[in-house]
């Protein structure tokens, strides 16, 4: 790829596919009926949750590298990360009990 716009688009519609899978197992998992396993439904969703932002935070890199380290991405990517910390102190506090 010589072009960085052709890219930048690739790496978009990867971000837009892992989002869009990441959003529907997140919904799928909290949505199912609990069972004989009540917790599992919502640690199963939280997996997904985390799951999906992990994958997608090499994708905000790449992009922020491509585009040239501009400042908006480099905001977005800072939400990320804090984000990805939210995620990580709510599991813990879910599940550390």
């Amino acid at each position: 790829m010589e072009n960085r716009l052709d890219a930048q688009r690739v790496i978009v519609a990867f971000l837009v596919i892992i989002v869009t899978l990441g959003g529907i197992a997140f919904v799928g998992c909290l949505a199912s009926p609990p069972g004989f396993f009540p917790v599992l439904r919502i640690a199963l969703a939280i997996i997904a949750l985390g799951f999906t932002c992990l994958l997608c935070y090499p994708l905000v890199i790449a992009y922020w590298v491509v585009t040239g380290c501009p400042r908006g991405v480099r905001d977005i990517l800072i939400i990320h990360t804090a984000a990805l910390g939210a995620f990580a102190v709510w599991y813990l506090m879910i599940f550390s009990d």
